[in-house]
């Protein structure tokens, strides 16, 4: 499903994306992807509201909402602070 998500995404074309943002806190995203001898990484933050940036928040909310809907994930303990 998530490399369905990537294929979506067109992951392995370049992006354009920012990693600067004026809300503190903010939610900065870091991606790499490795498949079939390939590499991509990608960062960029919650404040990218390019078309690439908005691709990618999409794909890295998607992947997140997987995680968390695991039952490992759902048995750590409750996170404190940031």
């Amino acid at each position: 499903m998530i490399f369905r998500e990537l294929v979506l995404a067109n992951y392995m074309q370049d992006k354009t994306l920012t990693d600067s943002c004026n809300i503190k806190p903010s939610v900065s995203y870091e991606l790499q992807i490795g498949i079939n001898d390939q590499e991509q990484q990608f960062a960029w933050s919650e404040c990218d509201q390019s078309a690439d940036g908005k691709v990618m928040t999409a794909l890295a909310r998607y992947i997140i909402g997987m995680v968390e809907e695991e039952k490992l994930y759902k048995e750590l303990p409750d996170i404190r602070g940031y």
